[in-house]
């Protein structure tokens, strides 16, 4: 495990960009998406989109793109976990909203600036702060069903 150059946080694994804060780790940066001529600073922490110093906010220490209700998802939803696949997603995303839990996933790879840079888990999935526990939850339960033993 590694920390944050920006935020301290602790990345889980050696990504290139902070999943918190959205900051990239390694000097190594796409373009922007709106502005092709500079680099990102960072990556939008609800969509991934690259974004320049010109094109973000910070919202609680976290960068956030131009789209308005990013801003508010920033502050309301909470980041429960981050994958691999869009596929993986999908199907905890199903999972979660069959729960009543109204999960939103978002993927880096939905934009071209970003699309080949290396991210190890480049999928989102963001649920509303209030319903974080119950996510949780949810996901322990269905984990469980799946480490069941074999029977005969």
């Amino acid at each position: 495990m590694t920390s944050c150059v920006h935020c301290s946080r602790t990345l889980p694994v050696a990504e290139e960009m902070c999943l918190w804060c959205g900051r990239w780790q390694n000097g190594r940066t796409p373009m922007c998406e709106e502005h092709e001529s500079s680099a990102s600073t960072g990556v939008c922490s609800v969509c991934g989109r690259p974004v320049c110093a010109a094109c973000s906010s910070t919202v609680d220490g976290r960068l956030v793109c131009r789209v308005t209700s990013h801003r508010s998802l920033a502050t309301d939803h909470r980041l429960l976990l981050t994958l691999e696949s869009e596929f993986e997603a999908d199907w905890i995303v199903t999972i979660l909203r069959q729960a009543g839990v109204a999960a939103i996933q978002y993927s880096l790879r939905d934009h071209a600036s970003a699309r080949w840079f290396p991210v190890v888990h480049p999928v989102r999935v963001h649920v509303p702060a209030a319903a974080i526990a119950q996510a949780r939850v949810v996901l322990a339960r269905f984990d469980d069903l799946t480490l069941l033993p074999d029977r005969p």
